[in-house]
């Protein structure tokens, strides 16, 4: 549903993007018995993934792209049933590109796609923003938007994951 995974119109809006507090990266079993590597929970054939909205200004330039990509994910706010692909904000702090100072701020699209689905999404979001936000693809990073594989199971009628 959209209040718990920003998988329709108004979950990301009414959840907003959580600021996640930077942390150590996830380093693998032998480095860091403790936490072990992520995994990216997968459903007939789709699997989140994270696009990074890099060049935003602080917070509040991240925050403000959030409403209109929103839209272009979701045109209609409130259309009946699920969304093609489910997806989620937040907001982290990463490595600035070499030669700049300090973390930067980056707005994070997690989204529960099939790679085609993803790589479509991708060619939108950066046609939308343009130049001055570069926008990368990856496989999902931390477990912050498992929450998508458990909405798109629930909405497939698959039921809770098995693991």
């Amino acid at each position: 549903m959209a209040g718990t995974a920003g998988g329709r119109p108004g979950g990301a809006l009414t959840r907003r993007a959580s600021a996640e507090q930077p942390g150590p990266p996830y380093l693998g079993s032998a480095e860091n018995p403790v936490r072990p590597p992520p995994r990216t929970p997968t459903v007939q054939g789709v699997q989140i993934y994270e696009i990074h909205i890099r060049g935003c200004a602080g917070t509040d330039a991240a925050l403000a792209l959030q409403e209109p990509l929103a839209r272009l994910l979701c045109p209609v706010e409130d259309h009946e049933g699920p969304c093609e692909v489910p997806w989620g904000f937040t907001l982290r702090d990463e490595r600035a590109e070499e030669g700049e100072a300090g973390p930067e701020r980056v707005l994070v699209l997690g989204i529960f796609a099939s790679a085609e689905q993803a790589a479509e999404v991708v060619d939108r979001v950066r046609a939308f923003v343009g130049a001055a936000h570069p926008v990368v693809l990856g496989e999902a990073a931390t477990d912050t938007f498992d929450e998508l594989a458990d909405q798109y199971r629930i909405e497939q009628g698959l039921g809770p994951d098995p693991a």
